[in-house]
Formats: C-alpha cells, sequence, structure tokens
C-alpha cells in the first residue's frame, strides 16, 4: 500500500468517526432517565402535598356539612312534631269539651257540635246514642251534663293518626236527682288527620261504675 492511500485511509477512518459518533452505553442512558425522573418527582412533591391538604380540608367541609344538615333536619322534625302535638292537643279538648258539655234544652245544637269532630266509627257512635228518641228523653228529663277536661296526652303521632289519653271530670243533673253525681272519665281517643284538620275516628270511655258510654246518656 502507498502512502497516499495511507493518508486516504486515514483520513476516511477519521471521518467515519466524526460522521458516526461513540454511542452512550445503554446503562448510562438508563441512568441518566432515572436522574429525571427522579427530579421530576422531587419536583412535583409540594404540589401533591398541598393537593392531599386541600382535599383532606373539602372532605372535612364536607363531612361537617352532611353532619350540620343531619342536626337542623332533626331539630326541624322536632319543631315540628311539637307544634302538630300542640293542634292535637287543643284539638282533642275542645272535643272532649263539647262531648261533656250538653243540656236538654240546647241537646240539637250540643250534638251537632259533637258531630263536627266524628268521622268513621264514632260518627256512627254519635248517632247511636244521640238519636231523636235519645235527644226528646233528654230535654224530658232536663238533664245536664257539665264537664272539665283535667289533662290531655299524646301518646303517638305519625303524620296522618294519633292517639290520644285524658282524664275529665263530669257531673251529670236532671230533673229526678237530688244532688249531682260527679264522675271521673278516663278516655281514649284515636284521631286522623283530614283535609279540615284533625277529626274523632274512634273514643273509648272507661268511667267510674253505673256511669253510661255516653257520658249523660
Amino acid at each position: 500500500m502507498t502512502e497516499k492511500e495511507d493518508e486516504l485511509t486515514a483520513e476516511e477512518r477519521a471521518g467515519a468517526t466524526i460522521a458516526n459518533p461513540e454511542k452512550p452505553d445503554a446503562t448510562d442512558r438508563e441512568i441518566r432517565a432515572r436522574e429525571e425522573e427522579a427530579t421530576e418527582a422531587e419536583r412535583d412533591r409540594p404540589a401533591k402535598r398541598v393537593d392531599r391538604r386541600r382535599l383532606q380540608r373539602n372532605l372535612s367541609w364536607a363531612l361537617f356539612f352532611i353532619l350540620w344538615r343531619g342536626a337542623v333536619s332533626d331539630r326541624d322534625q322536632a319543631r315540628q312534631i311539637e307544634r302538630e302535638s300542640a293542634v292535637v292537643t287543643d284539638t282533642a279538648t275542645t272535643f272532649l269539651d263539647a262531648l261533656t258539655n250538653f243540656k236538654g234544652s240546647t241537646i240539637s245544637e250540643d250534638v251537632n257540635r259533637i258531630r263536627s269532630f266524628a268521622v268513621g266509627d264514632f260518627a256512627g257512635q254519635v248517632d247511636r246514642f244521640f238519636s231523636a228518641k235519645a235527644m226528646d228523653a233528654l230535654r224530658k228529663a232536663k238533664a245536664e251534663s257539665v264537664g272539665q277536661v283535667q289533662a290531655v296526652f299524646v301518646e303517638s303521632l305519625s303524620a296522618d293518626t294519633t292517639s290520644v289519653f285524658a282524664v275529665v271530670q263530669e257531673t251529670i243533673t236532671n230533673a229526678s236527682t237530688t244532688a249531682p253525681k260527679p264522675q271521673t272519665l278516663r278516655i281514649e281517643l284515636q284521631m286522623i288527620k283530614t283535609g279540615d284538620g284533625w277529626k274523632v275516628n274512634w273514643v273509648d270511655i272507661l268511667q267510674t261504675p253505673g256511669g253510661a258510654a255516653i257520658p249523660g246518656g
């Protein structure tokens, strides 16, 4: 081989080296990639900590809101029950006053007042005990019933039904009695809610021995 050919070969080899530099080792590339990932992870870590704290704070507020709404709902429900119970107590008291206060001279008006509270079973009971014949007998006997409501207790209450227990002191007089006849009535009421308010559906009267099923009847 001539000297010229040796030089050309050397130049070609140098050009080949410049055109195709030595490729980095695969292990070096992996190390650099891991270092870059670690750097990015370190850079993102504060943001992730901030996001985690924000999430915890939001969850705390959400839990507080749920508990607060539950407490408000329970309070509102309790107030609604209290208001409805007061309405039931007032209606029951007014009804018992009508049931135990009547007299022969005004019996038609008195029975109409009682009947205005009556629905269902009790409406039929009023018709039976205060029939035309019975009212005529009360007029002739000059019968009179004077009642005083002692206590009213709401035993149970739902959206459209309620159970009430009451104690009433009643005194009965008529033309044949020489002295008033007092008696203590213990009365169970079942009431239902209608479009016209609370009405009496069922009445059970527990009274002193010798009393009538309908006071004064």
